[in-house]
């Protein structure tokens, strides 16, 4: 629930801004440099946010997790902000280009190898709920790989830096709108946590799940 609400913060509105700018013209240099730049200060972002949070994640983990000692899981937890960040991205990319087949494809790929690694870490490794951040760590890191590459290899890394005030004063009124949304549908989290416990949490979380497939 956190990462998810820090991905808000971290991706600063981009994701629309990437399709506005994008559309906004019909030269294909200037498409390019859209998405090149969007990228580029998702990835400056993600390096800042990450690099941060690595240096309180023993705070958050007794905060979050309720104690210093799981922040293994903390740490699992950044890296995969990182590697969200990253799909997020791509995804972002094939969405405004129409890419459906391929957006459709790893989406399924990364769904079988999500459920594959789940499997082996957790009932043939035995190791547990880290077992599960590995898995997630694995499929989603394999689905971004592909799709920066995919990215960049369509548009280059040719940043044009006239475009950043632009695109952050197009993106960034997005973060308190989208926070606030987040926050209505999962702070009763937080309350849970601190009136029961982290296990009733995620009892409630796997619940909260099966009316929204």
């Amino acid at each position: 629930t956190t990462r998810y609400m820090l991905i808000i913060v971290l991706l600063a509105g981009f994701d629309p801004t990437m399709g506005k700018f994008y559309h906004g013209t019909e030269a294909e240099d200037e498409k390019r440099a859209a998405v090149s730049t969007a990228f580029a200060f998702v990835l400056t972002s993600a390096i800042f946010w990450t690099g941060c949070l690595f240096l309180m994640n023993d705070f958050l983990a007794e905060r979050l997790l309720g104690g210093a000692g799981l922040v293994v899981f903390m740490n699992l937890g950044i890296v995969l902000l990182f590697v969200q960040a990253m799909q997020t991205t791509g995804e972002t990319y094939l969405y405004i280009r129409k890419r459906s087949l391929l957006f459709v494809s790893l989406s399924l790929c990364k769904l079988t190898l999500n459920v594959g690694a789940n499997l082996t870490f957790i009932i043939a490794l035995r190791l547990g709920p880290k077992g599960m951040l590995y898995g997630e760590l694995l499929s989603t890191g394999a689905t971004a790989s592909i799709l920066i590459g995919y990215l960049l290899r369509q548009n280059g890394l040719r940043v044009r830096f006239a475009l950043l005030t632009p695109m952050l004063k197009f993106g960034l009124p997005f973060i308190p709108n989208a926070l606030s949304a987040s926050l209505m549908h999962r702070v009763d989290r937080y309350l849970l946590q601190e009136l029961t416990s982290l296990a009733d949490v995620g009892l409630y979380g796997v619940g909260f799940r099966f009316p929204f497939m």
